[in-house]
């Protein structure tokens, strides 16, 4: 599931008061927002709307992965070193399929 940010309004002095007792706890602002937050929704939202809610990101989830399997390259593909120099940091490389899964794994600069 995408995450929201949420921005509200609140008084300067107490904030900057609640940072500091917060921080000599080390306990981040954020995180404690956040565990109240997921407090607050099991109390409000109905168990039914939170059901569907889960059973959207699961179906998210596994969409997701089934992505990630098709776009990952099969056991026949081998890959060819396209660009990358010995003072670059950054290489690229490109999946090209072969027929044979056996092939040996084979490096072809770019010209």
């Amino acid at each position: 599931m995408k995450k929201a940010m949420i921005t509200i309004s609140y008084d300067e002095e107490k904030l900057a008061a609640l940072r500091l007792y917060l921080d000599q706890k080390n306990q981040p602002l954020e995180a404690e927002l956040t565990t109240a937050t997921e407090t607050l929704y099991p109390k409000t939202v109905p168990g039914n709307v939170r059901d569907f809610i889960n059973l959207l990101a699961s179906a998210e989830k596994q969409a997701e992965r089934k992505k990630k399997q098709k776009a990952s390259p099969s056991s026949a593909t081998l890959c060819q070193t396209i660009r990358g120099s010995p003072r670059s940091s950054s290489l690229t490389l490109t999946a090209i399929p072969f027929p044979n899964a056996r092939a040996a794994t084979m490096y072809k600069p770019e010209r």
